[in-house]
């Protein structure tokens, strides 16, 4: 499967420094998982060496120190290659040898999900305005007509003439079944996602685009290696961004779900989905994926100094890349992550608390009645 002239290592040490990075690298039952530690393995296999796996704990404690760390032990030699791949700006020490991973990730933003809550307009917020407005013109035309059938019958002077026509009863049949079709289609649609928005929405819409979630409060994490990275998305974007900045010391004091992050889509499709952001007593997410992207950057895999068959290594990862093994190896995992979704168990049943938008709107119909 791999070329024939590339180097073996047969009695080398190959020292390989990982951390726990999802979907990249992960342990799981003390066995390191994750599409990077599978690269690793095929590594281990072709070019017969010897693998030394260096376990490096990083947690947003410690972040900074150990990314600092990382880059000494390379640039000195004493660990061959850093697991799972990185984004490699252009500050990196010349002493730190780069590999490219032959992919491309999406920058997207992590964005806990809003928790105050909405309880005047969420009866409103099933239907569009479109649609609102579709179905305030039907009830107007609707009372314009039993007007207009109240004067026919009491008033001989606004009385409609009528014109005869044969067709008129045909189509008055066809307007009275589409109209009531439609009707029962948005009562049917309006009481599926009422019970969904009681259940689950009783809270402010969250930002949907990079320009409204930079309108709103919400600060994001921004560690001191990742400001070059942020320079890059745009005078404009890197000064909000800036201004919203919360560095490591400071969000370690924080909750853990306070903050936007800075994420590859893989990674953030995982962080999503993780337990601890999974609010059971809401049965929803505590945080998702801002739908517009910031950007799409090149990966890469940090080497040491003393790496010495880096052209090899280049070549045998176009060579997995290209037979197709790492894109077996994504869909097997991506099966995988779907799987997570059902630890998670949804609220199922309406409460009094569900139910309070519905009684404040009950409460404001009577006062209107009242006056």
């Amino acid at each position: 499967m791999f070329p024939a002239f590339l180097r073996t290592l047969a009695g080398h040490k190959l020292n390989a420094l990982l951390s726990d990075n999802y979907p990249y690298a992960y342990l799981l039952a003390s066995v390191w998982e994750g599409m990077d530690a599978y690269i690793l393995a095929l590594a281990k296999y072709r070019f017969q060496c010897e693998v030394n796996l260096i376990n490096l704990a990083i947690n947003r404690n410690n972040a900074l120190h150990r990314m600092d760390m990382i880059r000494q032990m390379l640039a000195s030699g004493t660990i061959d290659i850093h697991i799972p791949r990185a984004h490699v700006g252009t500050t990196i020490s010349t002493a730190i040898g780069v590999a490219r991973a032959y992919e491309w990730e999406s920058l997207v933003l992590v964005v806990p999900k809003s928790d105050q809550l909405n309880l005047t307009n969420i009866m409103l917020q099933p239907f569009s305005i479109e649609v609102w407005t579709m179905v305030l013109c039907y009830l107007l035309m609707k009372q314009l007509f039993k007007l207009l059938t109240f004067l026919k019958r009491h008033c001989k002077r606004f009385r409609v003439t009528r014109f005869k026509c044969g067709w008129s009863s045909s189509l008055g049949s066809v307007s009275t079944i589409g109209v009531e079709l439609v009707s029962f289609l948005l009562i049917e649609a309006y009481l599926a996602k009422i019970t969904e928005f009681l259940l689950y929405c009783r809270f402010r819409s969250d930002p949907r685009t990079l320009d409204e979630f930079l309108q709103s409060d919400i600060l994001i994490l921004i560690p001191e290696y990742m400001d070059p990275l942020v320079d890059t998305f745009g005078s404009e974007v890197a000064t909000q961004f800036r201004a919203k900045r919360v560095r490591p010391d400071a969000f370690a004091k924080m909750p853990a779900s306070c903050c936007a992050r800075i994420h590859t889509l893989p990674r953030a499709e995982y962080i999503v989905r993780m337990e601890k952001y999974f609010d059971t007593q809401l049965g929803r997410k505590q945080l998702y994926i801002l739908p517009e992207h910031l950007k799409v950057i090149p990966m890469s895999y940090l080497l040491g100094k003393t790496f010495a068959f880096k052209n090899s290594f280049e070549l045998f990862l176009l060579q997995v890349y290209e037979s197709g093994l790492m894109q077996q190896y994504v869909s097997t995992q991506r099966k995988d992550m779907a799987m997570m979704e059902r630890n998670f168990f949804s609220k199922g049943w309406l409460t009094l608390d569900d139910l309070l938008p519905l009684f404040i709107l009950l409460a404001r119909v009577l006062l209107i009645d009242f006056e």
